[in-house]
């Protein structure tokens, strides 16, 4: 008998057509190779069971210590470069490449100590090119048989496969005519300035005398929000990207820095192996370590770019200031670098409402985007606290920023045109007229893409998915909506979207975003923490919150949550029938059990949403801090 691990379903046909079948046990990763090995039907379960989410958090601990083992390195390149904060840059990458590394590594073990005839492992030994922006594996690469191949192990078979290119590049997210519509029913003021600003090619713009610069590099909500007050502020607002320098071609060259990667590879090996990671260890951090010399190459090209773009950009560095969404480009970075050098300040907005709620952002913030910029964007007071009172990990010698608190933006508070926007939604979606529609938003599996501690592990978050879309959903009274997260991390669909549907009358969607549908819903089912919350919150309907004790919320977090949605614990016995009962009751109990919560969602949305502030009212004070401080 043969135990054979698979990552996808075309991996499980390669084995089938090698001899291998349902006299042999088979073990993944994936969700869809999960089910479709159950439905044949071969022996099949998750390499990790019987392990709880514990192992994706303990690899994450792991993960964070070995960035905080090469700290003294990455200080050390930072300064050959001349390049503040670059090392964050580079740590807020090496984490997650960590993460996937370590998980599948420890994982790999307890493979190897399998008591079987034969060890099959079926995938591509070979690792995706490295994207120039990131060090992170592809998010398809099927790193048990990297490890394998590595090993040269003879007691371990390798049936080498690699999925179909043509099949992968259907994977993605399309937009319908549905989105498209209800993306022009979303254009607020701003966001129809922004457009056009785009429309036009981002001229260069300047409405009054004043002699202050604003760069804007990327795009976001808050972003857009604050541009017409950026407008009127008499400032001269240009877009990075339309710099000349910033459009030349950057390809990694030969580091020209003093990274040694050997003692780089040494140092992440002495800390896999102090915390547990032995047999795949030197595998592991030769891997990384490489991946990071080759990204300190690419960013020595970067900061050719940053300077040039400097150059080109800024005539008065004291009174520049570059506003970044999200986490910013690398070359914006890069000029943002040269500008503080030279008296000038940045600011980084972020991305929805999150931080500050779960222990997720907690465990990295002091590697975070936070700590690239002078000022952190921030919506609410709790992401304010997390970012202004963090400790210092020993070894970062973080220079501190400052949090900002400026609101959630009014596109993801409300919903604008909502009356078209329910309409239309609705009538795509296929409600009835006076029927109600109950939409359960789910999250997305990670597979490579592993951000942690603090959030649960692919299997047991599959666990519930299905019992959400196949014991709930179809008892619900009304028309429920199932709303998967419209990426994908694994090579196949997800299995709720083709080979496990839920069953009629659950309606399923994947393509879109959830705030291009949250018009139609009477009642909105989500289990996340992160942006989507904000998303909920605006829907302006009753939620239920599904908690998974792996996305772990702070205490305070959860208790006025609570308090001010329909609040159900998945790890408890019972909680789908629990969960029916609130879904069914008549919409004057749940309205009258929603309005009783009033007082408690208030003090938690001003605690952990946003502050009554918003982020176009809150650019005066902003330029007033950033002038402030750089004068």
């Amino acid at each position: 008998m043969a135990r054979i691990l698979v990552e996808s379903s075309s991996a499980i046909d390669a084995a089938i057509a090698q001899g291998y079948g349902a006299r042999d046990d088979w073990v993944t990763t994936s969700p869809f190779a999960y089910e479709a090995l159950r439905l044949k039907p071969f022996p099949v379960e998750w390499i990790d069971a019987p392990v709880d989410s514990a192992h994706v958090h303990d690899a994450g601990r792991v993960a964070l210590a070995v960035v905080d083992a090469i700290a003294d390195q990455l200080l050390a390149a930072e300064e050959e470069m001349d390049w503040p904060r670059v090392r964050i840059l580079v740590a807020m990458r090496v984490h997650p490449l960590m993460c996937a590394l370590v998980s599948k590594a420890k994982l790999m073990e307890r493979f190897l100590q399998s008591d079987v005839d034969e060890k099959v492992v079926v995938g591509s030994v070979l690792a995706s090119e490295m994207a120039p922006a990131t060090l992170g594996v592809g998010r398809y690469d099927t790193l048990f048989a990297i490890f394998a191949a590595e090993l040269n192990d003879p007691n371990l078979t390798i049936v080498e496969h690699l999925a179909d290119a043509g099949s992968l590049s259907q994977l993605s997210d399309r937009p319908t005519l549905m989105t498209r519509l209800v993306s022009l029913a979303n254009l607020t003021p701003s966001l129809l300035l922004w457009r056009l600003w785009k429309l036009l090619g981002y001229p260069v713009l300047k409405l009054g005398s004043g002699e202050k610069h604003i760069i804007v590099d990327g795009d976001n909500e808050a972003l857009r929000e604050m541009f017409p007050k950026l407008l009127v502020s008499g400032s001269k607002i240009s877009f990075l990207r339309k710099y000349r320098s910033y459009r030349s071609h950057i390809e990694p060259g030969a580091t020209p820095l003093s990274i040694d990667v050997a003692r780089l590879a040494d140092a992440m090996r002495r800390c896999l192996h102090e915390n547990g990671v032995v047999g795949l260890a030197d595998i592991v951090a030769n891997m990384a370590a490489s991946r990071i010399a080759t990204f300190f190459a690419y960013l020595s090209e970067i900061q050719k770019a940053g300077d040039a773009v400097y150059e080109e950009a800024v005539s008065e560095p004291k009174t520049t200031f570059l506003l970044a969404g999200n986490a910013g480009s690398l070359v914006g970075h890069a000029t943002g670098a040269r500008l503080v050098g030279a008296g000038g300040k940045t600011a980084l907005a972020q991305h929805g409402a999150s931080a500050g709620m779960s222990r997720y952002h907690g465990y990295f913030e002091h590697i975070s985007e936070a700590r690239t910029a002078d000022f952190y964007l921030v919506n609410a007071p709790a992401a304010s606290a997390l970012y202004n009172d963090a400790d210092n990990p020993k070894g970062w010698s973080i220079q501190a920023n400052a949090s900002l608190e400026i609101g959630l933006p009014h596109e993801t508070a409300a919903i604008p045109a909502r009356g078209f926007q329910r309409a239309l939604t609705r009538k795509w979606l296929g409600v009835r007229p006076g029927d109600r529609a109950v939409m359960a938003v789910i999250g997305t599996y990670q597979n490579n893409m592993l951000y942690q501690p603090g959030m649960p592990n692919d299997r047991t978050a599959h666990d519930w998915y299905m019992a959400l879309a196949h014991d709930v959903l179809p008892k619900v009274r009304g028309q429920p909506i199932l709303k998967l997260y419209s990426t994908y991390r694994f090579v196949d669909p997800d299995p709720l979207e083709r080979l496990r549907r839920a069953p009629d009358p659950v309606v399923t969607i994947k393509d879109g975003d959830f705030r291009f549908m949250r018009a139609a819903a009477d009642i909105v089912i989500f289990d996340s923490s992160l942006s989507t919350i904000g998303w909920a919150f605006g829907a302006g309907c009753p939620l239920v919150y599904l908690y998974n004790p792996a996305f772990q919320l702070f205490d305070d977090a959860r208790t006025m949550l609570e308090a001010a949605v329909f609040f159900i614990d998945t790890s408890e016995a019972g909680w789908d029938a629990t969960l029916l009962s609130i879904l069914n009751q008549s919409d004057s109990e749940i309205g009258a059990q929603w309005r009783a919560k009033e007082q408690g969602r208030e003090r938690f949305v001003a605690r952990f949403i946003a502050t009554d502030r918003s982020p176009g009212r809150s650019v005066p004070d902003l330029l007033e801090k950033v002038f402030e401080a750089a004068c």
